[in-house]
């Protein structure tokens, strides 16, 4: 199977503007957005990435995403010689003996900074035990008037779109170019990857960056990895 473009319902695009400023514009069908975000002040735009990418639990990685990402607790049984996740709770008093629990990364929250305004986000996936979920995007923008925007959408076709305005992006500006152009802000590369694998939704696309450590000593192919970063959306 190879990597193949599909429709997500969402669109995406960056704009980095050569100066601290990104501009995010979002059309979800329902709403044009624009947010134009300081790179210098505030939460960095790709604390969108980063929220995306520790919101699912193949990523689990608390140290370094409890800044922005929260938790619930995976009950786990064994299924076909498997550690599945077969619940959810909020706390371990809703736990009977005995047991084997996971976190399960649950909501993600952040801030821009925009001229005149602060933006919040809140990201929350739906309650499932899959990993094929859908989030609530929860936008609060606070400057002269309050501004309110909620939308539901399947957590692999966010994922799609803000990958792909990331790839369109890297490729208009070149990865030292965007650092630049981006206030001195790399682009995190492995959770783009992550995020363009999950997206696609195939095999080969998995094959490319795949979805767990295995081990400490696991190696990837750079090739593949280049190819998987380069595949237009």
């Amino acid at each position: 199977m190879e990597l193949q473009k599909r429709e997500c319902g969402i669109n995406i695009k960056l704009v980095a503007d050569g100066s601290e400023w990104m501009k995010i514009f979002i059309d979800n069908g329902e709403n044009r957005l624009c947010f134009i975000v300081s790179n210098a002040d505030g939460d960095p735009f790709d604390d969108l990435l980063r929220a995306l990418y520790n919101l699912h639990p193949d990523n689990l990685d608390p140290e370094n995403a409890n800044d922005i990402v929260q938790y619930k607790i995976g009950v786990c049984d064994i299924i076909e010689s498997r550690l599945e996740v077969i619940q959810i709770v909020d706390n371990i008093d809703e736990i009977g003996d005995p047991y084997i629990t996971e976190d399960i990364p649950w909501k993600a929250q952040f801030t821009w900074k925009e001229k005149g305004a602060d933006c919040a986000l809140t990201i929350e996936r739906s309650r499932t035990e899959i990993n094929d979920f859908m989030v609530k995007i929860h936008i609060e923008r606070m400057g002269t008037d309050k501004e309110i925007y909620d939308f539901l959408v399947r957590y692999k076709d966010f994922c799609y779109a803000i990958a792909k305005a990331s790839t369109e992006v890297l490729k208009e500006y070149g990865l030292f170019g965007f650092f630049c152009a981006n206030n001195f802000h790399d682009l995190n590369l492995r959770h783009l990857l992550f995020l363009k694998s999950v997206a696609l939704d195939n095999d080969d696309a998995y094959d490319r960056s795949p979805h767990k450590c295995a081990s400490y000593d696991e190696t990837t192919d750079l090739n593949k990895e280049l190819e998987l970063l380069l595949f237009d959306m």
